[in-house]
Parts: structure tokens; C-alpha cells; sequence
């Protein structure tokens, strides 16, 4: 299991660009699907009203910060992310590793002289870089694109690294939608980041990026396009942060007693929550979750006499949801009192989890996870969604 922190109910992960260029490496090596999504406010503040994009980025299988406010609200709840992971930082980085491992990259999407300059100055400083091809298909909406054209050229290329630059939440989306199909261990979303690389628009300069101030710059270089985008996400990202930050400061000093126990019972593994749960208890939480999944046990976590869940926990649950549908589990939450869950609305996971009074109610029930309902009608078969998570229980 990863180590994301829960900001607004997206799992950030806390890594570096380094570390996040070692996980794409492992996913490479794996062979196996994998999306990575590099996540700012404007994904944030999208995935409050999209449930598509926000269950995406809940079970994408890496979602870096790109952005310091949510850097800044991380480590004002207490979690430790070390900075910012952009798209225009790790796409040169990616080109390096593909002239020094000969990893082979394609690009999809994006304006298409500004991608033949941008892919002509990466090979200027990395001439043995594998580019193994582009292609800027003509705009359409998500559901008119043909993708048939898309996926063929992508399947004779061959990548290791799948590079889409349709912008958020479009380029998101496609990925999602055809990761059962695309035959690429790794898949980014990179944005705009092919423009910062061509020239086309100016970074900020250094000492701005160090203090999270490129977003002002870039204000400042495009008013009129960026105002609207900037003030909107500023109140919703705003709002919903100062909630998250004083339900965590409220509660986080309450109690110092943890403890984790566990119990089977039937097909069910029950973990009962003592106290305060926080980022100490996460090895043991996890270990015991690795068990009861390898085992094919549903999960009850039980709350009632839990008082403190922290962002890194809550990051956990998280990527729990994922894991439990590729493990075709189930996970409820039982005896979740006040405290609890003014946590979860505070942090946007109320509709994320299973929620009962008590035990008895939590094993009787029936039907499909709030994850799998959200998805089956997205995905079109769950079949097909598990077949395409299969491999991913990190």
C-alpha cells in the first residue's frame, strides 16, 4: 500500500520527483497498466462536481502535487510532503531516463507544431532519447474522438510511457476510460507541460516556483484566460481547505492513545480502533489489511471508540477502496461516532465509504461498494475494471 495524505478526498503521495521517477521505473518494469496523474487545485476543485474525474484520481495509481497549496494544506494538517511534482519538471526528467534505460515514449495530444518543437529541443539535449512518436488527433469532445485512430497508433508504437496532453479532466478521462485497452505500463497526463517545454509559455522564474508563486506569474502573463479559473478555485479550494484544517486541528491533540486490534469473523476481517489513529499505526494497519485481502476477506473497520483519524489514514482508507474492488472485497466502517465523522465530510470521504451503527448491520448487508456503484455504470463491466486493476494491490 502507498503513504498518500487524504487533501479534500484525493490521495496526494509523498514522494519527490526523484522518488516519483523510481515508482514510474517499477511500473515500467511491471509491465502492467498504470496512471499517474499529476494533481493541482484545478483537478481539485473539478472533482468536487465531476464523481468521474474524482474517482479517478482516488484510484489512479500515482498522484503527485503539482501545485504548493495543496503542499501547504498537507503540512498544515500535519503530513510532511516534501514539495510540488509539475509536469513541466518531469517530462524532461522522463526524456533523460529514456536516453539513459532507452525506455520508449509516445506523445499524444497537445498543439501539434508546438509538440514538433518541444520533442526537437528534448532530442537537441537528449539525442538518444526513444520518442517513439506523436500524434495531435483534431479536437473533438471526449465521446466524439475516434479513438480507434488513437489507440492504433499508440498499440504500433509501442511505448513504455504514454505522454497525453488533452488538458484536465479530458486527458484524465481518456486514459481512464481505456486502460483496459491501452497496452502501456505507464500512462501521464501531462497538461500544458509540452508548452512550458517548447518555449511557447515562460516559466516563472526560480526563486517564484520556490515559494509557490507561479501561479501569479502566469496570472500575470494571461489575465484574461486565467482570472476566472484562478479566483473560482481560490474560494472553492479555500473554503473546503480551512474546513479540512480546523477539523484536523479541533481533534488532532485529543487523544495520544492508539491501538489497533484485530478479530476474524466469518469471511470478515475486523479491525477495531482504540483512540487516535495516525500515521504511527500505518505499517501494523497495513499488514493486517495485506492478510485479510491475500485471504479474500471483506473489512470492517471498527470506529467506536476511535477519536482521531489523521490525513495519512484517511489517505490509506483511500487507496483501500481501490484495493478492496481489485481484490473483489468489501469494506465497511462501523460505529463512526461525531468526531469521526466530521473527519470524513471534512476531508470530502462521507460518500466514499460504507457507514453502519454496528457490527451485525455491517455483516448482513448486501450490494456493491459506493466505489463500485460510482464506477460500473462508467466502466461498463466490472469484470473489465478488475481485470485492468489486476496487479495493483501496492
Amino acid at each position: 500500500m502507498r503513504n498518500p495524505v487524504a487533501v479534500l478526498g484525493i490521495p496526494i503521495d509523498d514522494l519527490d520527483l526523484e522518488q516519483v521517477l523510481r515508482r514510474v521505473e517499477e511500473f515500467i518494469s511491471s509491465r502492467r497498466f498504470h496512471q499517474v496523474a499529476t494533481v493541482n487545485v484545478d483537478f481539485l476543485v473539478k472533482a468536487m462536481a465531476d464523481p468521474e474525474l474524482r474517482w479517478i484520481l482516488q484510484t489512479a495509481d500515482l498522484t503527485p502535487p503539482d501545485g504548493m497549496p495543496l503542499v501547504w494544506l498537507a503540512r498544515a494538517v500535519g503530513a510532511k510532503l516534501p514539495g510540488r511534482v509539475t509536469g513541466a519538471d518531469m517530462v524532461p526528467r522522463l526524456v533523460e531516463l529514456s536516453q539513459e534505460r532507452g525506455y520508449r515514449i509516445f506523445i499524444l495530444g497537445g498543439e501539434e507544431r508546438r509538440v514538433a518543437t518541444a520533442v526537437q529541443k528534448l532530442k537537441d539535449r537528449y539525442p538518444k532519447a526513444q520518442i517513439c512518436g506523436t500524434y495531435s488527433p483534431p479536437f473533438a469532445p471526449l465521446e466524439e474522438m475516434d479513438n480507434e485512430e488513437i489507440l492504433r497508433r499508440v498499440h504500433e508504437a509501442r511505448p513504455d510511457i504514454l505522454l497525453v496532453a488533452f488538458g484536465n479532466p479530458k486527458q484524465e478521462k481518456w486514459i481512464w476510460r481505456h486502460r483496459h485497452v491501452l497496452e502501456v505500463p505507464c500512462c501521464i497526463g501531462v497538461g500544458g507541460s509540452l508548452d512550458f517545454v517548447a518555449g511557447a509559455v515562460r516559466r516563472a522564474p526560480a526563486w517564484m516556483r520556490r515559494n509557490g508563486l507561479e501561479w501569479f506569474y502566469r496570472l500575470c502573463l494571461q489575465p484574461r484566460r486565467l482570472w476566472r479559473r484562478y479566483l473560482w478555485g481560490l474560494v472553492a479550494f479555500g473554503t473546503l481547505a480551512l474546513r479540512q484544517w480546523l477539523a484536523s486541528r479541533s481533534l488532532g491533540t485529543i487523544s495520544r492513545r492508539h491501538r489497533l486490534d484485530a478479530a476474524t469473523l466469518e469471511d470478515h476481517l475486523i479491525i477495531s480502533v482504540t483512540g487516535r489513529c495516525d500515521y504511527k499505526d500505518l505499517p501494523l494497519f497495513k499488514e493486517l489489511v495485506n492478510q485479510a485481502f491475500d485471504r479474500g476477506q471483506n473489512l470492517v473497520l471498527d470506529l467506536n471508540r476511535a477519536c482521531y483519524l489523521d490525513d495519512q489514514v484517511l489517505g490509506a482508507l483511500v487507496n483501500l477502496q481501490k484495493r478492496a474492488v481489485w481484490a473483489d472485497c468489501k469494506v465497511s466502517l462501523i460505529g463512526a461516532g461525531p468526531q469521526v465523522r466530521g473527519l470524513l465530510r471534512s476531508a470530502c470521504l462521507s460518500a466514499t465509504f460504507r457507514i453502519f451503527e454496528n457490527l451485525a448491520a455491517a455483516l448482513q448487508a448486501e450490494g456493491p461498494n459506493p466505489l463500485d456503484e460510482q464506477l460500473a455504470p462508467l466502466a461498463g463491466s466490472m469484470e473489465l475494471l478488475r481485470g485492468s486493476w489486476a496487479g495493483d494491490g501496492e
